[in-house]
């Protein structure tokens, strides 16, 4: 039997939490909880679901920040991510406090994934992959258990940024655009504040194309942001031009790939 999946937009950057729930057993697991236990918890009643374990894909705080507080309340073991992602756990309080997100401490989580191995969630195993490149230690899992559209035999369940991994660059990337452009917003430069202040945006020049930035940064395209940044073309954004927004109540275009906030000026509020 399959694996019952609800995604939960959890904290400010609305990263996807997920509980899965294994058909044949009732028993589930929490993927990625970074955030809002309540709603987490109330998913996880309206599933039905006999929470077994937690599964961490990556060490980021949006990922990971209620992490050890739900192993705690639920009295289940925490697996994953890969041990290259350790100095981002040790470091969970800095990086909430930097970013604006509410204190969780340091953790290590009861079990380290790394590639070849396999993850449980009732009746259904995962095999685990190593994919570094979002961060050091990033896994994703996945099982044959889900058929992908076209016929494919087996689905990866947990991974970032997409929910089922691309067979290729080419459609990871199609893919990728297409998430971009779907989040991309307007948004007032005064709630960006917090992300401001944790060193966490970056600005797109004018005339550059915001998404397909943002596409490039989720492919770790070095290539790309070399060329962009010698370019003028993307940078941080500096104290003046932080100010000259705020004092303006200034609104910019910004898509979030995370831990970044990329940001680009409307016309009229172009330096």
């Amino acid at each position: 039997m399959p694996i019952k999946c609800s995604i939960v937009p959890v904290t400010p950057y609305q990263q996807n939490c997920s509980v899965i729930r294994c058909e044949a057993t009732g028993k589930g697991a929490i993927v990625d909880p970074g955030g809002d236990i309540e709603r987490i918890l109330e998913t996880v009643k309206g599933m039905d679901a006999t929470i077994e374990k937690i599964i961490l894909t990556h060490a980021h705080m949006d990922h990971c920040a209620a992490a050890d507080v739900l192993r705690k309340q639920l009295r289940v073991p925490i697996e994953g991510p890969h041990r290259d992602d350790e100095f981002w756990l040790q470091g969970l309080p800095q990086a909430c406090a930097m970013s604006g997100f509410p204190h969780a401490d340091a953790f290590l989580p009861d079990r380290w994934l790394q590639q070849g191995d396999t993850v449980s969630v009732g009746e259904q195993v995962l095999d685990v992959l190593h994919c570094p490149g979002h961060t050091p230690g990033h896994v994703a899992s996945r099982g044959t258990a889900l058929p992908l559209p076209s016929d494919r035999s087996a689905a990866v369940i947990l991974s970032w940024p997409m929910r089922v991994m691309a067979d290729s660059a080419d459609e990871r990337e199609a893919r990728l655009r297409s998430e971009y452009h779907a989040q991309t917003a307007r948004i007032r430069w005064h709630e960006l504040q917090t992300h401001f202040a944790g060193g966490r945006v970056v600005v797109v020049a004018p005339g550059t194309d915001l998404v397909e930035v943002a596409v490039q940064l989720g492919m770790d395209n070095t290539d790309a942001f070399t060329a962009w940044i010698a370019d003028g073309q993307v940078s941080g954004v500096s104290e003046e031009q932080a100010l000259a927004w705020y004092a303006a109540d200034a609104d910019v275009w910004a898509v979030v790939a995370a831990p970044w906030v990329l940001v680009q000026p409307l016309p009229s509020e172009s330096p």
